[in-house]
């Protein structure tokens, strides 16, 4: 039979790669050791602020810990999976794929309107990001703005798949 300990650190665990992240991420963000969080998940005695920083960093909400030592589940602060089997279609107005005038090979352009003005999405590959811009702004502008946001993400993937190269 799973002890309280054993049942603590599988939840955590459980909860650490639903969240995709390394235990040492997850020590990281809430500001303790990875010693002072392997006792916790051990069950083994630790303070109120290294539990309260430990359901921060897993994105359970406050009590989370106490509840599953009394034998009851956390409660995450997000739900990752949606309630329903429901599929959220978002639909674009537009689309450009580059090399076309003035997006660059390998670039898409996808526009919509929305009550907060023109949302815009450049994608390079399978990094992309977003942003609503004001009615009045050139698609120029909007495709630098974007590119600009867009870069530090694009040389984090390169790092990344570097990195994973290596292993």
């Amino acid at each position: 039979m799973e002890t309280t300990a054993q049942r603590l650190d599988r939840l955590m665990d459980a909860r650490r790669l639903e969240l995709g992240l390394r235990w040492k991420r997850v020590a990281d963000d809430a500001g303790i050791s990875q010693q002072t969080m392997l006792q916790l998940r051990k069950g083994h005695t630790v303070s109120d602020l290294t539990i309260t920083r430990a359901e921060r960093a897993l994105e359970w909400a406050p009590g989370s810990i106490s509840a599953i030592l009394n034998g009851g589940d956390p409660t995450p602060l997000r739900e990752d999976k949606p309630e329903t089997n429901e599929t959220i279609t978002v639909h674009w107005d537009g689309e450009l794929t580059g090399p076309t005038d003035p997006l660059e090979t390998g670039e898409t352009l996808r526009w919509r309107q929305t009550d907060a003005g023109r949302e815009y999405k450049l994608a390079v590959g399978e990094v992309s990001v977003e942003y609503t811009f004001e009615p009045d702004e050139t698609p120029e502008d909007v495709i630098d703005d974007l590119r600009d946001l867009l870069e530090p993400h694009r040389v984090a993937v390169e790092q990344l798949t570097r990195r994973r190269a290596r292993r």
